[in-house]
């Protein structure tokens, strides 16, 4: 499974890269909602973990473009600052799912494999290639 990590805060994101790693995912990891859509347009990835609040563009405006150039590509948004509004309006654009921070690794384990199936479900229903 491959997964990039877009989140402004370096030593979350180091964290999550490392224990990501140690379970044998492949990771890659940018600093900015314009470093990781770069990254989406050069790279295919399985799962897309992002920030919501970050300097710049933010993880909402990073998630409708993400979708809009791959559509396939599950989108899981995080933040420190949960609201059930922000929530439903990810989710409506097509986010796999929406965590607030802190969160469990295994929880979010869990759910990458959830998004992965999900991915591979879709693709086996349009009979596209992963």
């Amino acid at each position: 499974m491959s997964i990039l990590v877009i989140d402004d805060e370096k030593g979350l994101r180091d964290m999550l890269c490392y224990a990501l790693r140690r379970r044998r995912y492949k990771v890659r990891a940018e600093d900015s909602a314009e470093a990781g859509i770069a990254a989406a347009r050069t790279e295919d990835f399985d799962v897309i973990i992002c920030d919501v609040m970050m300097p710049g563009m933010n993880g909402i405006q990073a998630l409708a473009i993400l979708k809009s150039e791959h559509p396939a590509t599950e989108v899981i948004l995080v933040t420190g600052y949960p609201d059930t509004e922000t929530a439903a309006q990810v989710m409506a654009q097509g986010a796999f799912d929406y965590l607030a921070k802190p969160y469990e690794l295994a929880a979010l384990c869990a759910l990458l494999e959830k998004a992965v199936a999900n991915k591979r479900a879709g693709a086996l229903r349009t009979g596209t290639e992963l």
